[in-house]
Order: C-alpha cells, then structure tokens, then sequence
C-alpha cells in the first residue's frame, strides 16, 4: 500500500501552541483607504498578513456564515471555523496578502486568532502535526491490512480491479466468473475498500493544500478518524447514487446486461485513479517539495485520468452494443460524462 510507506514521511512533532487575538489588526475600508478599526458596525474587516505572522495557523471563525477573500479573490464561504497557515499563504500569493471576511450582520462577532507554535525555529511549518501523521500511520495499517484479507480471499478479482491495461483496452470482454455479483460480500468489501482509500486521500489534499483547498484541520486524532469516515461515507454514497443511476439509464435505454460491465469499469478506473494519486503524493513528500499548488495537479490528473477512462468504455460499448453512435453517446452522458462533470466542478472550483 503506497500510503503504509507516506506515513513517516510526512511525520513530525506536535510542540506547544499559543494563541493571539488578531482584532487589533483589522482595518475597515473607508472611502479608497484602509483604517484601523475602532469597533464601529461594520460589514467587512480587512487583516494584512504581517511578517510577524509567519509561522502560524491563522484562524477564522464566527457564529453567521460568512466570507472569505484573500487578494480581493473568494475563496470561501461557510458557517464553519476556517483554519490558514500562513507561510503556505505568503508561497503562493507572495507580498503582503489581504485577507478580507464579510459578514452580513455586524463584523464584531468575528473572531480572528493566530495559532503561533512555541518551537519553530528548526521545524518545517508545513509539515503536518502529530496528530495527523498517527492518523495516516494507523490507517495506512488498517487500509493494508483489509487489502491483505481481500487479496487473499479473492486473488483474481483483486488483480483484476487493478488491472491498469484493461482500461485502455478496447476489446476487453466481461468475465463473470471474476466480477461475479455486484451485491456480493467480497464486492461489497471492495467498494467499502475503495471508499475508505478515496477518503484518505482527499483528507490529505484537503488537510495540506492551499488555502482555498484546506478545508479540513486536524486537531485530534479522534477528529483526524471523524473525519476520514465522513469523508468515505459520501464516497460510498456516491457509489450507490452512481449504480443506481447506470441501472435506472440502462433500463431507459434498453442495455440489458450493462450493469455489472459498466459500473466494474468505473470502479477499476477509481481504484488506478487512487493509485495514481498515491504515488504522485509519494513524490511529493520523498522530495520534499513545498509547492500547494501541487494539490491542484493531483486533483485535475486524478480527473483527467477518469474523463480519458470515460472516452475509452465509449469505445468499447460502441464494440459491444449495436446501437448508434449519437444514441450510444448520449447513454454515457448521462450515465458517466456528467456525474464527472459535476465531480470535477466540485473539486477544483
């Protein structure tokens, strides 16, 4: 499992912490300048992030939705604690960024803190904490121990999923033997499999990437757990969605048969997506590369690697269906190509 072998990579020590109200920092627009803020009602606050932030988790919060921007730009919008660290922050907008929060009611309630590590001096602040790095080390375990038992229970069908070549084969032919039944035990111990694979690896983009995409930070090791299986509940769910909706289309459109095919071929196509992306985060931690954007690859290779999958079950269902090829075509729209669609617009907005 290439995530048993990212867990000491990304390693480290937790040291103390200790936080600081940032409210005497706001400023307010007024007319064409920014003044500092003298607790009048106001919609929108302004916070620079000064040289004396470096080093820090910047930490937003309140109890209304409110808005984030940074560069005039919008990041974010939420009712939730959103967490920043600054020297990723400073690395990709450079200068002196403008963070800006509005809120529709009065800004007061707002609450802006900086979480300033006590031991910094020979640390890497983008290293992820302690707690983080035991959750990756003990769910890499249990995800290897769990592909150790499906390996072992069904070797053919466990190549089989992984199986690189059979994507990018048009001439490929369903085994029955291998695949077997969709609602079968060992099937469905492989979708929760791929669930909880998936769910770790956006937990790590969404826990190490740029401001726009951390969306998550790790406090505990319990809240670190909660996470991941929030995380592969909705990947499962959306599983379920994505079978229901093949055998809903396949039924409209009369592909008897199609079912076990087609969903078999996207959930190959998701676990060589996964292992794609596994390796390429093993890359960025081996040599210690520093870049958030990188994320932003990781996640548009991971999508283009399912779009050109896509492409290539078009082919081979033009092989194995007589029908034509606008009718064919407008199947897999509905069936594939838009739920991708909404995938990638979710990921990478």
């Amino acid at each position: 499992m290439i995530l048993f072998f990212l867990s000491p990579i990304i390693g480290g020590a937790q040291p103390s912490e200790i936080t600081i109200d940032l409210k005497d920092h706001w400023k307010v627009l007024k007319g064409q300048h920014l003044e500092k803020y003298e607790g009048v009602a106001a919609q929108a606050i302004h916070l620079l992030i000064e040289d004396s932030f470096k080093g820090g988790i910047l930490s937003i919060k309140a109890p209304d939705e409110f808005t984030l921007f940074i560069n005039g730009q919008l990041q974010r919008r939420t009712r939730h604690t959103i967490k920043v660290n600054v020297d990723s922050l400073l690395q990709v907008k450079g200068g002196v960024p403008l963070l800006s929060v509005y809120q529709k009611g009065d800004v007061r309630s707002i609450k802006t803190e900086l979480i300033v590590r006590k031991s910094l001096e020979h640390e890497n602040i983008l290293r992820a904490s302690s707690h983080f790095n035991d959750f990756v080390t003990l769910s890499s375990l249990l995800l290897f121990g769990l592909f150790v038992i499906l390996f072992r229970s069904n070797t053919r069908l466990t190549v089989d999923y992984l199986n690189f070549i059979k994507i990018f084969s048009v001439q490929e032919r369903e085994d029955p033997i291998v695949t077997g039944r969709i609602g079968s035990s060992v099937n469905l111990l492989f979708f929760v499999f791929i669930s909880l694979l998936l769910g770790m690896l956006l937990l790590i983009v969404f826990h190490g990437g740029p401001p726009a995409l951390k969306i998550i930070y790790i406090e505990s090791l319990s809240g670190a757990f909660g996470w991941w299986l929030h995380i592969s509940l909705y990947v499962l769910i959306f599983l379920i969605i994505k079978l229901g909706l093949v055998w809903a289309l396949s039924q409209l459109f009369n592909y008897k048969g199609l079912v076990r095919f087609q969903f078999f071929s996207f959930v190959r196509s998701l676990y060589v997506a996964s292992a794609l992306m596994g390796l390429l985060l093993l890359l960025y931690f081996v040599l210690k590369l520093t870049n958030p954007e990188f994320y932003y690859f990781l996640l548009a290779a991971v999508c283009g690697f399912m779009i050109i999958s896509a492409f290539f079950f078009y082919l081979k269902l033009l092989r194995r269906i007589s029908s034509s090829v606008f009718h064919l075509f407008f199947y897999l729209c509905g069936s594939e190509i838009i739920v991708l669609m909404i995938l990638v617009k979710m990921l990478l907005n």
